[in-house]
């Protein structure tokens, strides 16, 4: 959940109340970088990302997801949550590309946010900087370090906030194998841990 600690430019300033609707997008090659990875699919892999991202933007709770179509290579799905609907598009065997848009319900774009150009990919490429997915992972790093050392937790998720994500995927699977059907998410569970409460 790495995005979370940097939003995307221009996000800052989705409002904290009132409909939206979102777009998100993230897609690499994973050969485009020496990662050793698991036997995920696409949705396993990079949907984790797009689900916490959406909702930490707009602090809103997932109630269903519907039209979700899950493939190893590729996955997209619609989540509906309090705020609105937010469709989700990723994929494991294209050009890296990040994409994040937010829309007033109804109205114009509130916040937009692009990387991955073809330009920029070769000029980073030339000036040998690290492959876009690896900063996030080691600004996640370092946050963590801080955290466990009592030091400023800053946006780190939580182990509710990740069970909340994993509810999404869940639901999205559901969807899938039911062609595309409206799937409800399940609740949050309760933190057990002492004085957390609830998960939000």
């Amino acid at each position: 959940l790495t995005r979370r600690l940097r939003p995307p430019l221009g996000c800052g300033r989705v409002p904290p109340a009132g409909g939206l609707e979102l777009e998100l997008e993230i897609r690499y090659r994973r050969a485009s970088w020496r990662a050793y990875t698991a036997e995920l699919d696409a949705l396993a892999d990079l949907g984790p990302h797009l689900v916490d991202l959406a909702l930490f933007l707009t602090r809103a709770e997932a109630r269903a997801v519907r039209r979700a179509e899950v493939e190893a290579e590729w996955a997209r799905l619609e989540l509906l949550t309090t705020r609105g609907a937010a469709r989700f598009r990723c994929a494991t065997n294209r050009r890296h590309r990040e994409r994040v848009r937010v829309r007033a319900a109804g109205g114009g774009v509130i916040a937009e946010h692009a990387a991955g150009a073809p330009l920029a990919a070769a000029l980073a490429r030339a000036r040998r900087r690290p492959h876009p997915l690896v900063a996030p992972l080691e600004r996640q790093l370092e946050a963590f370090a801080d955290a466990i050392q009592g030091g400023y937790r800053g946006a780190l998720a939580d182990a509710a906030e990740g069970a909340r994500v994993m509810a999404v995927l869940d639901a999205a699977r559901a969807s899938a194998h039911r062609g595309g059907a409206e799937v409800a998410v399940a609740p949050a569970p309760v933190d057990a841990r002492p004085g957390a409460g609830t998960a939000r």
